[in-house]
């Protein structure tokens, strides 16, 4: 976090830095639902495309499933 360490060396009166303290831990506080929801949904979809992608590979031919290895 090199850009807190900038932030260090500027001088701030102490009701500044109690506010912007404040308004930090505010933003942090209503964005972290928001970060963990889009979690829980990316998860949902990665095991989802595992769910096609395995029923896809099921569906193929043994002999074909190799063709595309074969061809790089």
């Amino acid at each position: 976090m090199t850009h807190v360490k900038r932030f260090q060396r500027i001088p701030m009166s102490k009701e500044k830095e109690q506010r912007w303290r404040c308004h930090v831990a505010e933003l942090t506080s209503t964005q972290e639902p928001n970060v963990k929801d889009r979690l829980v949904r990316l998860r949902r979809f990665r095991a989802f495309q595992r769910k096609v992608l395995k029923e896809e590979c099921e569906g193929m031919e043994p002999n074909t499933a190799g063709l595309g290895k074969a061809a790089h």
